[in-house]
């Protein structure tokens, strides 16, 4: 969940001195927060288009109201983070999540089709993703289906979820956020394991526009690279989802208020005078939040 340029780790080279020759060449600034921006209004858009046009998973879904409770989500996600801790404490162990990301991405795909076709088109989806996600490892393929992906997740968390729920679990995660990147600096560490072995679980942020069809193990930190976390991309979606069935207004308020976070974000870390890892989800998730209660005071 944080945004990492980190320092070279050749020592001749000064801290600033990669940015710093980007920017003699062409000020890279813009082109990633255009970048970042798109991808994050997709996952959000792509969301909510299928929860107003697709059709549920299980037919009784219709009728079911929300029925996983913040203390649920919150014990998962300490079990999923105890079980990260466990795997990239190897290389092994980064091999094994590094399978368990790439599941992730291919069933999110299936379920966001699902949603919208059926499970005819789910089963072929997940097919086609997963050659595509293994065969073509380009970083403009990684963060299209990383996106896609995470907006099937969303559609089925938000689902789950009481807007009451995600609004809790936004702000604990965004404590997290904190404690993971500047006190244990897992988050740091996780990130890097995963690109040590070719497969980073984040949207891969490139300097410039041509740097797209590289390959993703070319995506390094050295050539300008940034990684913007996946929780960054699917929680404000979730939100957005979870208050769909209140009205569109309101999804609409949590979507301007995580990308206003999300410029909040960008401003911050390129004003850095060192760039240094920081943690996204604090501004993203008080933009969506403010965003849902002022679009709610608007409505009603």
């Amino acid at each position: 969940m944080a945004e990492r340029l980190p320092n070279p780790v050749n020592p001749a080279i000064k801290p600033d001195s990669v940015s710093d020759g980007l920017k003699k060449e062409k000020p890279p600034d813009s082109g990633r927060f255009a970048w970042r921006f798109g991808f994050c209004a997709m996952a959000v858009v792509l969301a909510l288009t299928v929860l107003a046009a697709g059709q549920p998973v299980m037919p009784e879904e219709a009728t079911v109201q929300p029925t996983m409770s913040l203390g649920y989500f919150l014990t998962a996600f300490a079990a999923a983070t105890l079980l990260l801790l466990l795997l990239i404490r190897s290389r092994l162990g980064t091999r094994v999540l590094s399978g368990l990301m790439a599941t992730a991405v291919v069933l999110g795909n299936g379920i966001l089709f699902w949603r919208l076709d059926g499970p005819d088109t789910a089963v072929l989806v997940v097919c086609v993703t997963a050659v595509i996600y293994l065969a073509v490892r380009r970083v403009a393929v990684n963060d299209l289906l990383l996106v896609v992906g995470l907006s099937g997740i969303a559609v089925d968390l938000g689902s789950a979820l009481t807007p009451l729920a995600v609004a809790g679990a936004l702000a604990a995660l965004a404590v997290y956020d904190i404690m993971a990147v500047y006190a244990t600096k897992h988050m740091v560490r996780a990130a890097e394991a995963l690109a040590s072995v070719n497969a980073p679980f984040a949207l891969l942020v490139p300097p410039r526009w041509s740097d797209i069809w590289l390959n993703v193990k070319e995506a390094t930190p050295q050539r300008g690279f940034m990684f913007l976390g996946t929780g960054d991309l699917v929680l404000p979606a979730v939100f957005a989802a979870s208050v769909r069935p209140q009205g569109l207004a309101l999804s609409v308020g949590v979507s301007v208020g995580a990308l206003i976070g999300l410029w909040l974000v960008n401003r911050l870390f390129f004003n850095q005078k060192n760039r240094q890892p920081m943690p996204a989800l604090p501004p993203v998730a008080a933009g969506a939040t403010l965003g849902y209660l002022t679009a709610a005071l608007i409505v009603r």
